[in-house]
């Protein structure tokens, strides 16, 4: 039986010989040393495989924003073809061939400059977001806010909102993610909190609002909400209780349920409550608490109905478990980069 110390050891040096490859492409002695080395283990050749592939995925993958990129890294960019394994040679297994250690330094660079490059995307596809939002939320960070009504919200990873208080209204709008919100009542000035989909306004209570970009999930944890839409078909207007959810959708029939209460924006102490969704919403909730890309290229996984509970702090774990439970691998490419395959 093969050891996580094994297992790790092999994926590491099947990462190295990744960067061997491509600073050496056309080397013969290289491919030699390799397939030795493929040939020690069944373990070596099967690590190398699911490296190769998380890459090749990777270079399959559309690239998100990559109208704002592309025209920069066009004339840089080569995709590797990295060798499969070859039928078994015989022989003495040298270790990996490792680059040296300036060349190290040319790629540890390279890879910084992606990494900053990569920043600067995310924070100038955010600039929009940024100019209108009043209160934001990073990565696997939840932040409180105290409205000046004395109104408490707090929002989950990666959300944002703006407010205005003005005359005789109190107008919130979650512009990303989630929010959970704990409204001081006032009958003469209405809590409202809109979304594409619907707008909520409060009968003093405590509820949460979690959109995407299909959708908007009402639940209230106690008192009482009015949801008003005209997004749905038909245009709805009706009162939810403590214990209840909705969700409106951009376009469609708006669908009912009963939460319990308790359950209500669970992920306020780190825990993520689903009941019958398929494994990529579970995915895209985690990648919001995920330093780094998660790249879904599961198809059958991908569409597997799913009932847990779930650790939002250790987001990598969680994924891995799940996958796991599914016959699914996922495979680190890189520190920043998990990749998600059936099988």
């Amino acid at each position: 039986m093969t050891s996580p110390t094994e297992r790790e050891q092999a994926e590491n040096e099947a990462a190295e010989w990744l960067l061997v490859f491509a600073e050496h492409p056309d080397d013969e002695m290289v491919r030699e040393r390799f397939e030795l080395w493929c040939h020690k283990t069944p373990l070596n050749a099967e690590m190398w495989e699911r490296t190769r592939r998380a890459y090749d995925l990777v270079g399959h993958a559309p690239a998100e924003h990559q109208e704002h990129w592309s025209s920069y890294a066009a004339e840089g960019r080569v995709k590797r073809a990295f060798p499969t394994v070859r039928p078994d040679k015989q022989g003495v297994i040298p270790p990996p061939l490792r680059l040296p250690i300036k060349r190290r330094g040319v790629w540890i660079g390279a890879l910084c400059a992606v990494c900053s490059l990569a920043v600067i995307v995310v924070l100038s596809t955010d600039l929009p977001l940024r100019l209108r939002a009043d209160a934001m939320s990073g990565t696997g960070e939840t932040r409180d806010i105290t409205l000046a009504d004395g109104s408490k919200v707090m929002l989950a990873p990666r959300s944002a909102i703006a407010f205005a208080f003005r005359n005789d209204r109190r107008d919130v709008r979650l512009l990303r993610g989630e929010a959970f919100f704990e409204v001081v009542h006032d009958a003469e000035h209405p809590f409202s909190v809109a979304t594409d989909h619907m707008t909520v306004t409060d009968v003093g209570t405590a509820f949460d609002v979690a959109r995407d970009t299909e959708s908007t999930l009402v639940s209230v944890e106690q008192g009482k909400v009015n949801v008003r839409s005209a997004s749905a078909a038909p245009s709805v207007s009706f009162d939810l209780g403590a214990g209840e959810a909705t969700r409106v959708p951009d376009r469609g029939i708006v669908a009912h349920e009963h939460v319990d209460a308790a359950e209500v924006a669970a992920w306020r102490s780190g825990t993520l409550i689903v009941r019958d969704q398929s494994a990529e919403q579970v995915i895209n909730a985690l990648r919001n608490y995920y330093h780094g890309a998660v790249l879904l290229h599961a198809p059958v996984f991908a569409k597997r109905r799913v009932t847990g509970v779930f650790d939002l702090g250790h987001p990598e774990q969680t994924l891995r478990e799940l996958a796991a439970s599914h016959a699914a691998s996922v495979r680190r490419v890189s520190p920043w980069l998990l990749v998600v395959t059936d099988g």
